[in-house]
């Protein structure tokens, strides 16, 4: 059995962060062990006056501990960093508990929809910068890859520009690179993945549903990373997510159930057990 760090944010309410990392990577097979990085009352987007505490030195002293105990896992996986110094504990437990043939996935939680997210400025950037050159894979989505490679976080991009930005990416160092939530018009949706090694795109398009939920995000990187543990193909992980993640979706719709509490994942769990 593989055993991954998560550092990513606890929410009370909503569908996102480790609560999606833990049942999801757990569901493929995988022990989670939870590095929390601040704790809420509830997700932000669409939430008000929710309580909030960072955990930044909880997390020093936590995995200052795990050294002590001669922890050593296969994987990390980075979600959610409040600050630049949390940054800086993640690649900390890189060189120190990840085994040497340890997979790194980092998802650089920096915003969405054309903007940064609250609290976040050049500062938090260079240090995800910095993270992702310790990365073997990154997953960001478009908003984030522009923010990563210096353009408008605002400006539309063609899939020319997407494939321009993600060969910058690349030069950080990072193995492979999947973009998520690229879409040129209404109908689709699509992850943009590229392999360094191989130097090959892989374009996974598929419908595009009329809700956007939040979390989603989280969901395909914790499925990404229990599917590739899994010893399943980086392209074929890449559509395992986007097909959970669909389902998801649209079972949320279905339900009716409100976009600032996420996407129903729960019932659908179980598709992760079939392979």
């Amino acid at each position: 059995m593989n055993r991954v760090i998560a550092f990513h944010d606890l929410c009370g309410l909503g569908h996102s962060s480790l609560a999606c990392a833990l049942p999801i990577i757990s569901a493929c097979g995988h022990q989670v062990i939870a590095a929390p990085t601040s704790v809420l009352s509830s997700q932000t987007d669409g939430y008000e006056n929710y309580a909030r505490t960072g955990l930044t030195h909880f997390l020093h002293d936590t995995l200052r501990h795990w050294v002590r105990e001669d922890l050593k896992v296969d994987a990390l996986y980075s979600g959610y960093l409040a600050d630049p110094l949390q940054v800086a504990h993640v690649q900390f437990a890189v060189d120190r508990l990840l085994k040497p043939d340890g997979l790194v996935l980092v998802d650089p939680v920096l915003g969405d929809d054309g903007k940064l997210y609250p609290d976040f400025g050049e500062e938090m950037i260079d240090a995800m910068v910095q993270l992702i050159r310790h990365a073997d894979i990154v997953s960001p989505n478009v908003t984030e890859l522009c923010a990563l490679t210096g353009r408008p976080l605002d400006h539309p991009l063609t899939e020319a520009d997407l494939k321009a930005a993600v060969l910058a990416l690349a030069d950080l160092g990072p193995k492979q690179i999947v973009v998520t939530s690229f879409a040129t018009d209404d109908r689709q949706i699509t992850s943009c993945a590229y392999d360094v090694l191989r130097q090959a795109f892989f374009f996974h398009r598929q419908d595009r549903l009329p809700a956007h939920y939040c979390g989603t995000g989280d969901l395909f990187a914790s499925v990404l990373l229990g599917s590739l543990l899994k010893g399943i193909s980086f392209n074929d992980a890449i559509v395992r997510a986007d097909q959970f993640v669909g389902a998801a979706i649209a079972l949320g719709i279905d339900q009716q159930v409100p976009r600032r509490e996420g996407v129903p994942f729960e019932p659908l769990i179980g598709q992760l057990l079939e392979r």
